[in-house]
């Protein structure tokens, strides 16, 4: 075992940080012998604290000496120094370093040592020289001072003298001269104020939330802080590493409004243009399409008449192809009307329940029925005699009111018939047929009417059954929408409804007009806070310029039916935020969480997806 043995300490103050470069001073309290005769002296063994407050002696232990109960004094600190101690231990021996805190004793008949926390060791008033010693103290102007030698204590008591009274009172009162009175109040503080130009303690309130505590040159007073009177800050802000959505980029690539994409000069048509340094506006060359197909068959499709300009040519009926050479009717039939010419036979005539009837009509326009030969039916007319070849004499005087009538061998007979009704005359023997039978010279007959009338398919032309010449005024072209017919007339009015631009360039050389029709966006633009969109929004781009937080309502199909796959654009365009929102009954479909618009002239497109749905882009 060795003959001495390591002790150790650490020297903090009172916030825990180590005191460096402290001495730290140790003797035995008086001679002492260890076995063998070897005398230990009372001097003094001396060392200092490190950087980190650290010290460390090599002690020869007490119980290896004669007087196993004998104690080293431990002094640490310089005299008159506020952290000067005074420490005993008894070191027992061992081969390991031991702590000076866990060897502390408190040997018979000396005093327990304390802490300076615990004993006064000098006094001193700041920053002056610590007193050590007998030290008197004097009471001024209201103290009073009670020592008690018994207790060793000394009462400092204030009686009063200019401090307002040995009792409570308010700070800030009436009686002190220096204060302007005032109840105290959470936050308060007590500042200098000049008060009726005078200088005295006075209560300053707490301030409102978020302001700051400064001076205004001449008192302390609550306020903003302005830029300008931010001390020491950088002149550049450079930010943080941190990403955004591409909502937050105004001057994104794919989002710039249409105003960012004109340039001055640019025509309708043109596209933005990559010159190899800027961007330019100008026309798509053919030769500039890459990839493009050799040819382009065309999709099965359709054209209303319309769309053939050259619909009608000459030579027609010559130029028809695979004609046949007659044409054949189908079974069909005709109205009596249509028939002029020939006769009908008798079994197609209908029957009559009265005999001696006959087939008349007696109004226009209706159908025959049989009754007896009124003089009205018979046409009137006169012969001259020289006109009647076969005129034969009647010898007999003849009665009034009669004519006479024919024999079996169709000569004239002697006898006469009496004119009017039921007289015996046949009208079929007097003309050979009805008058019903006899189409009048002028009359008109419906298309329906003419049933081997040949009519070409396409008349193209070029073809076999081109028309030419140019339409008469009973012309007409058909008009038809998706194949419903509209209207037959001779002219097609192009009409530019919203969103459409046309132009119409008269081409005669080649006998055509052609007809160019362009999407187009009109500009509805809206001063106020809440806007329902219209049938007239379709396609077309909604401009919400308000500096106030605005809305546009989607809504439902019932109130107004835009068709599924309707386009609108709603832009920003004032500095107010502008947010969509869907009525009751209709669904909003929001997959990037951007119905609200923050970004001023940005835009939104809105899609009818179903009959009440719609996303927004």
């Amino acid at each position: 075992m060795s003959t001495t043995r390591v002790v150790y300490g650490t020297l903090l103050n009172a916030k825990g940080q180590p005191l460096a470069n402290v001495t730290v001073s140790i003797h035995l309290v008086s001679h002492q012998f260890i076995d063998g005769g070897k005398l230990i002296v009372k001097s003094i063994v001396s060392t200092k604290t490190d950087q980190n407050g650290y010290w460390e002696v090599s002690l020869v232990p007490n119980d290896t000496m004669e007087d196993t109960n004998s104690f080293y004094i431990v002094t640490i600190g310089e005299p008159n120094v506020i952290y000067r101690r005074r420490y005993f231990i008894r070191v027992p021996s061992g081969d390991t370093p031991v702590s000076f805190d866990s060897i502390r004793v408190y040997p018979t008949g000396l005093p327990k040592p304390v802490s300076p926390e615990e004993v006064v060791s000098s006094i001193a008033v700041i920053n002056q020289q610590p007193m050590k010693g007998q030290i008197t103290f004097i009471a001024g102007s209201g103290i009073e001072l009670q020592q008690n030698t018994d207790a060793k204590t000394i009462k400092i008591i204030n009686t009063g003298g200019g401090g307002g009274g040995g009792g409570s009172h308010e700070l800030l009162s009436d009686t002190h001269t220096d204060t302007e009175p005032a109840s105290v109040q959470r936050g308060m503080l007590i500042v200098g104020k000049l008060v009726s130009s005078v200088v005295k303690w006075a209560g300053l309130l707490l301030g409102s939330s978020g302001k700051f505590l400064k001076s205004d040159g001449a008192d302390a007073v609550w306020g903003d802080v302005s830029w300008d009177e931010v001390q020491n800050k950088p002149s550049t802000f450079p930010p943080s590493p941190h990403t955004h959505v591409k909502a937050d980029i105004t001057d994104f690539a794919h989002t710039h409004p249409l105003t960012e994409l004109q340039q001055s000069g640019a025509t309708t048509g043109q596209v933005p243009k990559w010159s190899g340094t800027q961007w330019q506006a100008g026309n798509v060359d053919w030769n500039e399409v890459t990839n493009k197909p050799s040819t382009f068959p065309p999709e099965p499709h359709n054209h209303p008449r319309s769309d053939i300009v050259d619909f009608f040519s000459t030579p027609f009926w010559n130029n028809i192809p695979d004609k046949p050479s007659t044409f054949p009717p189908e079974p069909h039939s005709h109205d009596a009307a249509d028939i002029t010419s020939g006769r009908l036979s008798a079994s197609r005539l209908p029957t009559s329940p009265t005999a001696n009837r006959f087939l008349v009509v007696r109004n226009a326009n209706s159908d025959p029925t049989y009754d007896t030969i009124q003089v009205a039916d018979l046409p009137s007319h006169t012969h001259t005699k020289s006109q009647i070849t076969d005129l034969e004499t009647i010898t007999t005087t003849p009665t009034a009111n009669a004519v006479p009538k024919a024999d079996a061998n169709a000569k004239i007979a002697t006898g006469w018939i009496p004119q009017g009704h039921n007289s015996g005359l046949d009208a079929d023997t007097v003309d050979g047929q009805h008058a019903s039978t006899f189409a009048p010279a002028s009359h008109t007959h419906t298309k329906s009417d003419i049933t081997d009338f040949a009519h070409a398919a396409s008349h193209q032309a070029g073809g076999s059954d081109e028309l030419t010449g140019n339409l008469n005024a009973n012309a007409r072209v058909g008009v038809a929408r998706e194949g419903t017919l509209v209207g037959t007339r001779r002219q097609v009015n192009f009409r530019q409804g919203a969103g459409v631009s046309i132009d119409a360039e008269d081409e005669a050389a080649n006998e055509r007009v052609n007809v160019t029709i362009r999407s187009r966006v009109d500009i509805n633009t809206h001063t106020g806070t809440a806007y329902t969109l219209q049938l007239s929004d379709a396609g077309n781009l909604v401009q919400m310029n308000n500096s106030s937080a605005n809305t546009v309502t989607i809504p439902t199909n019932t109130s107004v039916p835009f068709p599924v796959g309707t386009r609108i654009i709603v832009q920003k365009y004032g500095t107010g935020d502008t947010t969509i929102q869907a009525d009751t009954g209709v669904t909003l479909r929001d997959p990037n969480n951007q119905a609200t618009i923050t970004t001023q002239y940005d835009l939104r497109v809105l899609l009818k997806i179903g009959t009440d749905e719609w996303v927004v882009i």
